[in-house]
């Protein structure tokens, strides 16, 4: 185990913030070109909660869980507010192959308004581990087909909530940190689609249809790019039971126009939402990797493939930041002007157009 104490953890958190939200003060942003226009001209200052929260940042790095009953052995990280708890919980859950690392800025900036964010890393990043002869499309098309990758997945983020009391036991600087009942689940890509499946997703396998893996524990999720109708054994009406509150996000340069709208348009209304970032990409929303002060990005299709602007995803990742901890706000917190702020639609109000916000 590796425990970053909290002195330590705030340098390296402000190090973090400082690469993500540079362009953060009172007056508002000036983004050096190229930028998409809207990107360029939304103004921090009016976004709910754009700056990094009041906490310093403890990280808790190389923990484990272990399931006797599946024999496996789940690797955690998490990120932890440096005061008096207890707090609301996150379960965060990675891509397809990704690892416990992936999103560490943003859960840097959810811990430092309050929020402890559980990472593990899922059975998928030991498979693709294993098969490193194979093509990315060939292990993502496992991914997409096997159901027992599915349910590992949703296996680990119950494993963690039930074992939340055990973490406490492993570091005692978690010790009263956890409000156990007030969980949320969010995840990018296949971890959204993870996270939708704990939500209530029916899913269609070769043996079975309709099957479930929600956990009424949770009480709210983020789902970052979930996938629409046709992978992962999900047909139109995957997401009609789903009544908790979610929202879901997706970059306007992702796959489609739509596909990754599908599953708030699935969802019944109260309580749901979707917003569209102008110009961001698939990856756009994870840790910059940047190359020479551009981020790299991957896509297929001629469409998503290229570097993005450093700037643009800085920006980017301020949107997501501001209104995932909104979301949270309302329903971790029982935030009233949170909740007013996303049913107003602040995101695309204050934006400048660089976000198209939906809510039912």
């Amino acid at each position: 185990m590796n425990l970053k104490p909290p002195i330590l953890s705030l340098i390296c958190g402000l190090a973090l913030t400082t690469a993500l939200w540079p362009l953060v003060n009172q007056n508002g942003l000036t983004l050096p070109n190229p930028l998409p226009a809207a990107l360029a001209q939304f103004q921090t200052n009016s976004l709910y909660k754009a700056q990094p929260g009041p906490y310093s940042v403890g990280v808790a790095d190389d923990l484990t869980l272990n399931d006797s009953r599946r024999n496996r052995t789940v690797p955690l990280k998490i990120y932890y507010p440096d005061g008096p708890g207890p707090f609301p919980v996150i379960v965060f859950s990675h891509g397809g192959g990704g690892t416990k690392d992936a999103f560490s800025e943003l859960s840097f900036f959810w811990a430092s308004h309050g929020y402890v964010s559980i990472h593990p890393t899922h059975l998928d990043h030991d498979l693709k581990r294993e098969q490193q002869g194979s093509s990315r499309r060939e292990l993502g098309e496992i991914a997409k087909t096997d159901s027992t990758l599915w349910q590992s997945r949703t296996d680990d983020i119950s494993l963690i909530i039930s074992s939340l009391g055990s973490l406490e036991q492993q570091v005692p600087a978690l010790s009263g940190k956890f409000d156990n009942q007030h969980i949320g689940v969010a995840g990018h890509s296949f971890g959204a689609a993870t996270a939708l499946m704990v939500a209530g997703t029916k899913i269609d396998t070769n043996q079975s249809r309709d099957i479930s893996f929600r956990d009424p524990r949770v009480k709210a999720f983020i789902a970052i790019s979930p996938d629409g109708a046709g992978q992962r054994g999900l047909d139109p009406d995957a997401w009609n039971q789903i009544t908790t509150p979610v929202m879901t996000i997706a970059g306007s340069l992702e796959r489609g126009d739509t596909f990754r709208m599908e599953p708030y348009q699935g969802m019944p209304p109260g309580d749901k939402y979707h917003m569209v970032v102008d110009g961001a990409r698939h990856y756009s929303f994870n840790d910059a990797k940047t190359d020479g002060g551009r981020q790299r990005g991957r896509q297929r299709g001629g469409r998503r493939r290229g570097n993005q602007d450093g700037s643009s995803v800085d920006a980017i990742h301020t949107l997501l930041g501001s209104t995932s901890v909104a979301f949270w706000d309302a329903y971790l917190m029982q935030n009233g002007s949170a909740k007013q702020y996303l049913a107003a639609k602040g995101p695309a109000i204050f934006g400048a157009g660089a976000v198209t916000f939906f809510a039912k």
